[in-house]
């Protein structure tokens, strides 16, 4: 429930253009392997956090392990999704080294995928 929460507020969510105009998350990331891969790294950054600051305050604080158990799973799944598209990305986009383990350093660490979105951004407005 919590992470169906979070997606529903991830697709509810709003970025503001250079414009001033607000665009859907959704509408704004091209159809485009980089466009994937912000959109997953989106996406595994919100279950990360959901992971971090609420599933395991309730299994230690609350005692409630079954929530690390549910957001965990959707977590791993989502991170190993966002490594395949990373990698795909990686090789059709020719990201050099750096770049790829940046990208892998940064979901690593909390509101990193977020940071990576805004680099994602100015790459895929390069295309």
């Amino acid at each position: 429930m919590i992470f169906s929460l979070s997606v529903m507020l991830f697709l509810r969510a709003t970025i503001r253009s250079k414009k001033g105009k607000n665009y859907a998350f959704t509408q704004n990331v091209k159809k485009d392997w980089i466009g994937y891969f912000r959109l997953i790294g989106f996406i595994e950054g919100i279950s990360y956090l959901v992971l971090l600051f609420i599933a395991m305050p309730l299994k230690y604080w609350a005692g409630y392990a079954l929530a690390v158990s549910i957001v965990g799973m959707a977590h791993g799944v989502l991170f190993v999704l966002f490594m395949v598209i990373l990698a795909v990305a990686a090789f059709k986009h020719r990201f050099g080294v750096f770049e790829s383990g940046f990208f892998f350093a940064a979901s690593l660490v909390p509101f990193g995928t977020f940071v990576t979105d805004a680099r994602l951004e100015k790459f895929e407005e390069q295309l």
